[in-house]
């Protein structure tokens, strides 16, 4: 199944970060649930590879959530993916990811006060699966570039 039909998988994965049960009270920690809620909705839509690459995002994205980088989180994040993208093997288009070029540099996802753990959690993973689905660029040999699907 395509990356662009998961996105459920994704929501799933990022609602305990949202539910004030199951929150996590570090930046490790949260680092850690959020790189596996994400390898967990690319591995759903069918690039294996992406398991390999889960350590390295959660570091990545430790940094990008570490509070004391005032204003650097989003920049951070967004390198945080780019680096779990370039040269990812994506079998179903029979290519390699070449370039992350997120076409919009926000990933915030306003919500209302009230809105329950899964509604927050569907309303991210909405932002970041348009975010990945818009930035990603797969080559197909010998050299056409497509979006990831």
């Amino acid at each position: 199944m395509p990356v662009a039909a998961v996105t459920s998988v994704l929501a799933v994965g990022l609602e305990p970060m949202f539910d004030e049960r199951t929150t996590p009270s570090t930046t490790l920690q949260a680092a850690h649930a959020w790189a596996k809620a994400y390898v967990d909705y690319i591995f759903a839509g069918g690039i294996p590879a992406a398991r390999a690459r889960q350590l390295q995002l959660a570091t990545d994205l430790t940094k990008a959530f570490d509070p004391e980088r005032s204003g650097q989180g989003p920049s951070l994040f967004l390198q945080a993916l780019a680096a779990f993208w370039i040269g990812m093997p994506v079998p179903a288009q029979g290519g390699t990811v070449t370039a992350f070029t997120p076409v919009s540099l926000t990933v915030n996802n306003p919500q209302p006060d009230n809105a329950t753990p899964r509604e927050q959690a569907r309303g991210l993973a909405q932002v970041i699966s348009g975010l990945t689905l818009g930035a990603v660029k797969v080559l197909i040999p010998p050299a056409t570039v497509v979006p990831l699907l």
